[in-house]
């Protein structure tokens, strides 16, 4: 990503694209974990301004990433670096907090680092991106381990079925749900690097 493009952020997205922060949270290793197909359909929910949606966009060459975020100028940012970078499997949307705003049935992955304790009605809001998924889609959240015990209850009283977890970072960890029991993409990720 250029550098000249950071200093338009908000001290906020700034630190979403810090490089200790890139560093910590290795997003072309996290993503080669995800074994995705090329051909997959992503939603970077809560992308900012693209701290993964780029690996994910060079992850899935004949597929497609939907960044979404509520920030209009954080998505204006990623478009911006998207281009510069000729990621055309990229595009952006801007969306309201209370709605992913993905059509039904629509991607095979969502991929949520470090959003859904933001999130007003956690419950609601992942029932509808729940809803977003293929049959045998995946979600796979990456947050705070304080985080963890509340995402595993709700995930449980939601019927998501867990598949894998790993540490991104200390203090981090990455957990893979499938939400319905159709199996078209890869259950198990690959090992650790």
């Amino acid at each position: 990503m250029a550098a000249c493009d950071r200093g338009a952020l908000d001290g906020i997205g700034q630190a979403m694209l810090a490089p200790a922060r890139i560093e910590a949270l290795q997003p072309d290793v996290l993503v080669r974990r995800l074994a995705l197909p090329s051909d997959a359909i992503v939603a970077d929910v809560g992308a900012g301004p693209g701290a993964f949606s780029h690996a994910l966009a060079r992850a899935v060459p004949s597929g497609r990433v939907i960044a979404t975020d509520v920030n209009a100028r954080y998505l204006a940012h990623l478009a911006a670096a998207a281009a510069a970078q000729g990621e055309r499997n990229l595009e952006t949307r801007e969306v309201s907090p209370e709605d992913p705003g993905l059509d039904a049935g629509s991607v095979d992955l969502a991929f949520l680092c470090q959003v859904d304790h933001y999130l007003l009605d956690r419950r609601a809001y992942l029932r509808k991106l729940a809803g977003a998924l293929r049959p045998g889609g995946r979600i796979v959240l990456v947050n705070y381990v304080r985080e963890q015990a509340g995402i595993e209850a709700l995930a449980r009283e939601l019927g998501w079925q867990a598949l894998d977890r790993w540490e991104p970072a200390a203090g981090l960890f990455a957990r893979s749900y499938r939400t319905t029991p159709e199996a078209t993409l890869p259950m198990r990720l690959s090992p650790r690097e």
